[in-house]
């Protein structure tokens, strides 16, 4: 059993961390900040996709068995976690609490061990995974089924966290979560990666574009959950009227491997993209487009707006609630209706003046998505005054 004794310790077990999601930026910058302020906040994860150094808060162990997973290939599958040092690894941190980012194979082991070792557990709803897999098989009862899974796995949990408001009523309503024990995570990204500053509009000709032009830009997961089908259906349309225009896709997935296809339509994927470059990308382009309805925030919408972005987001789902609605950063639109998609696009593009305007807005507001307030929130949560340690005597087998 951990100690009680010394700084409070808080252990996050996910089954992402080195993915190109947001998920995994979020954690990471989790872990950043926390060895910046000497906090004793660690990350365990299983995974064979980690290339490079990592912080040394974050601990990957090796999957016993894994496999691609269904829909996103070049992510893995861990089917059996290596439960033992799993175990072994808990044992060591001797957290005080453990925080369970994900429900996954990773999840649930760690959620096993940790009601057996009696630690208060909480998680994140990051994921809207009965969504993702109604929007990836179109059957509604896989929907239900998920649903019910998530309500087994979250039902003894002392609280957990929702990235933004729009997900209460269905943690609730769907899920059965007390009211109580649901927490607003503030919006939060690393603000000095993303920013104006990094404008580099040469950058273009390394990717084979001019560097004039009007470019709209899409970065995340090429895959129907996120809503691309209809975004592709809308650019080719407006490529009809406005053949001068391009849209940039960043990112890998199912419609990244048919990318040539589209070429045609002004429309080039330029696959997987991280670090400085990414940002150049962000801040060099006109117009952001995020027509996913299944997001809980969008770190991609905070990165874009941090970069100076005007931003087009859809309707439902968490990135609407990232705009001020006294001075929107952006516009909250539709995602089911291509030829207004595109002639909304197309006024937007044929007029610098208000770009210029719904861009300052949308810099204005992510001066708010300081991560700090983010890990401050995130932290004081678990351990809500700075010298408590939450009791253990949790849930047990």
């Amino acid at each position: 059993m951990p100690s009680r004794s010394g700084p409070a310790r808080l252990l996050i077990i996910t089954d992402t961390i080195c993915d190109t999601n947001g998920v995994s930026r979020f954690l990471r910058d989790l872990a950043a900040t926390a060895l910046e302020r000497g906090t004793q906040l660690h990350i365990l994860s299983a995974s064979r996709l980690c290339r490079g150094a990592l912080p040394g808060n974050i601990r990957i162990l090796t999957p016993t068995l894994r496999t691609p997973m269904p829909w996103y290939p070049e992510q893995d599958l861990v089917l059996l976690p290596p439960f033992r040092a799993l175990a072994k690894e808990i044992e060591a941190i001797a957290p005080d609490v453990v925080h369970l980012s994900t429900p996954g194979p990773i999840g649930l082991a760690g959620r096993r061990i940790a009601r057996r070792m009696g630690l208060p557990l909480f998680g994140t709803y990051h994921t809207d995974f009965p969504a993702y897999l109604y929007a990836n098989t179109g059957r509604p009862c896989i929907q239900r089924l998920a649903e019910g899974a998530l309500r087994r796995f979250y039902r003894d949990f002392q609280g957990i966290f929702i990235r933004s408001e729009a997900y209460r009523p269905r943690l609730i309503e769907s899920m059965g979560f007390p009211h109580d024990r649901i927490h607003p995570l503030p919006p939060g990204i690393d603000l000095n990666r993303f920013a104006p500053r990094f404008r580099d509009s040469g950058i273009w000709r390394r990717y084979g574009l001019e560097k004039e032009g009007f470019k709209a830009l899409y970065v995340g997961r090429t895959t129907r959950e996120k809503n691309l089908p209809f975004l592709l259906e809308s650019w080719k349309i407006l490529h009809r009227l406005a053949p001068e225009l391009t849209l940039v896709i960043i990112g890998t997935g199912e419609f990244y491997k048919h990318a040539e296809s589209y070429r045609k339509y002004g429309i080039r994927f330029l696959g997987e993209i991280k670090g400085e470059a990414l940002s150049r990308l962000y801040a060099s382009s006109d117009l952001f487009l995020f027509p996913s309805l299944t997001d809980t925030l969008g770190q991609v919408v905070m990165e874009a707006m941090a970069s100076g972005l005007p931003v087009i987001v859809a309707d439902k789902g968490g990135p609407a609630t990232l705009l001020d609605r006294e001075n929107p950063g952006g516009w909250i639109l539709p995602a089911d209706d291509p030829r207004r998609y595109a002639q909304w696009i197309l006024n937007i593009a044929r007029n610098p003046a208000l770009r210029k305007q719904y861009a300052d807005n949308a810099l204005q507001s992510a001066r708010d998505f300081d991560f700090s307030h983010t890990f401050d929130a995130f932290w004081g949560t678990h351990f809500p005054t700075p010298d408590s340690q939450i009791p253990k005597g949790g849930p047990q087998p």
